[in-house]
């Protein structure tokens, strides 16, 4: 699967700029969502929303996880995770365009942001493997 920094920085780019922006992204929108319904118990979180936080959470978890995984697994269960986190960024995308709330506009433009943080990390990954330029 390749090894040391040639996964290991291209991952941290992903992982620390999609918590980032996504993070960021996330509670102006889970802000407006609470400011426009309050307390009422009626209303729904939209699906894009949904998929998006979870991305950003198991872009949050990974590191604490990594900590306690065995070395020889790192890598492998590392790249699960990031892929994991990046499907459910692509389902977001797709989630997006049937949405009609308020907080969408941000969360699109959060979506595009870490959407191009992914795919700029997993090239630098693939351009890390062995027998390719970077490695």
């Amino acid at each position: 699967m390749g090894s040391g920094l040639s996964i290991a920085i291209p991952a941290l780019f992903i992982i620390f700029l999609t918590v980032g922006l996504g993070g960021l992204t996330l509670v102006i929108a889970w802000a407006k969502i609470f400011i426009e319904h309050g307390s009422n118990a009626s209303w729904n979180t939209p699906k894009s929303l949904q998929a998006f936080t979870a991305a950003v959470i198991i872009e949050s978890i990974t590191l604490p996880v990594m900590w306690v995984i065995p070395d020889d697994l790192r890598s492998t269960i590392l790249m699960v995770f990031l892929i994991t986190s990046f499907g459910f960024v692509i389902t977001s995308l797709a989630l997006i365009g049937q949405s009609f709330w308020s907080g969408k506009g941000i969360v699109r433009v959060g979506l595009m942001v870490v959407f191009s943080v992914n795919v700029t990390g997993f090239i630098g990954i693939v351009l890390g493997l062995p027998g390719m330029p970077l490695h």
